[in-house]
């Protein structure tokens, strides 16, 4: 007689080695994850600094772009809106180890999106086409985010290769114009199950406070602060005196010092001016990790665009400019 459990043992896997071959693959998993993470991280810092060379670059385009012979200086407080176009993708001013592009809200009904309204001391506009709001496809709004400060005349909308993700720009405060300067965009996806989600992204430093609310229970899905010092009650990166997102910061100081071989020209910063009587240690800039600031995304170390072109991977206390020396010598003139 043949023993046919003998028989099975010697064809297949038995329930245990099975299950011992699933264990050692989990481990090595595990394992791995750690590496796999120090390479992402390592990649990204490699695209910052990439980025910051680019702009780099692209402030030595715009300087020398004057036909007149005469210098041209980049403005702090716009200058993602200037060198846009050498740069040309708006994805250069982003940091990939930055904080998220979008706040995002809770899901909502798509039948009840148009209940949804964004509101200010000073308006109330509600998420459909009209005067102030304007519909755009998603590679419509990443064609011309980043061209220039003023968003006139959004083009008739066009839903593109994806339909499921469009945005509505909004204007700040409704005025009689007919240059529509887009300040606040609403990106709508939809989820596939008669939802969508909403998120926010502040286009320019419009200096106000605005809601998301839902009119049916005057809910407020999501709330914002700008304030008109730069700073921000929340994670968002957004403009100072209009121009475009960036999770990277100019120094504020940049036209006096531009000529200095040696000082913070750019950097991985929270709002696109880095001034310095920016408190570091401030509830506004702190991490979770103490005497590490927010923008600290490298492993708690900060990239660095100096005067001479160069990159560098910088610790947060060899650049606070709170220590007089480092101002001194790094900051201002």
């Amino acid at each position: 007689m043949i023993d046919r459990t003998k028989q099975h043992t010697a064809l297949g896997f038995t329930l245990v080695e099975l299950l011992v071959v699933i264990a050692v693959i989990a481990l090595l998993a595990v394992l791995m994850l750690p590496t796999l993470s120090s390479f992402s991280r390592v990649t990204n810092r490699t695209t910052c600094a990439n980025n910051l060379k680019r702009i780099g670059e692209s402030i030595t385009l715009f300087s020398a772009g004057d036909p007149g012979g005469q210098r041209a200086l980049v403005n702090p407080a716009r200058w993602p809106t200037q060198l846009s176009e050498f740069v040309g993708d708006g994805g250069v001013f982003i940091c990939p180890e930055g904080d998220s592009e979008l706040q995002t809200a809770e899901s909502v009904p798509l039948p009840d999106l148009v209940s949804i309204h964004v509101t200010t001391t000073n308006y109330d506009l509600e998420l459909i086409e009209g005067p102030y709001v304007a519909k755009v496809s998603d590679e419509q709004f990443r064609a011309i985010t980043f061209q220039t400060g003023k968003r006139i005349n959004a083009p008739a909308y066009d839903a593109g290769a994806d339909p499921t993700v469009f945005w509505y720009l909004l204007e700040d405060v409704p005025f009689e114009r007919g240059d529509l300067d887009y300040d606040i965009g609403i990106k709508v996806t939809e989820n596939g199950d008669g939802t969508v989600t909403l998120s926010v992204k502040q286009i320019t430093g419009a200096g106000y406070d605005f809601n998301l609310v839902d009119k049916t229970d005057n809910r407020k899905i999501l709330v914002r602060k700008y304030e008109m010092d730069g700073s921000a009650d929340h994670e968002v990166i957004v403009g100072e005196g209009g121009g475009g997102l960036a999770s990277y910061g100019m120094n504020a100081a940049f036209q006096s010092i531009l000529d200095d071989p040696d000082k913070i020209m750019v950097m991985d910063y929270a709002w696109f001016v880095a001034r310095t009587t920016h408190d570091w240690s401030g509830e506004k800039l702190k991490s979770s990790i103490p005497g590490i600031p927010i923008f600290a995304r490298h492993h708690g170390q900060i990239n660095v665009l100096f005067t001479d072109g160069s990159v560098r991977l910088k610790r947060p206390d060899e650049v606070n400019p709170a220590d007089p020396d480092v101002q001194r010598t790094l900051w201002n003139e």
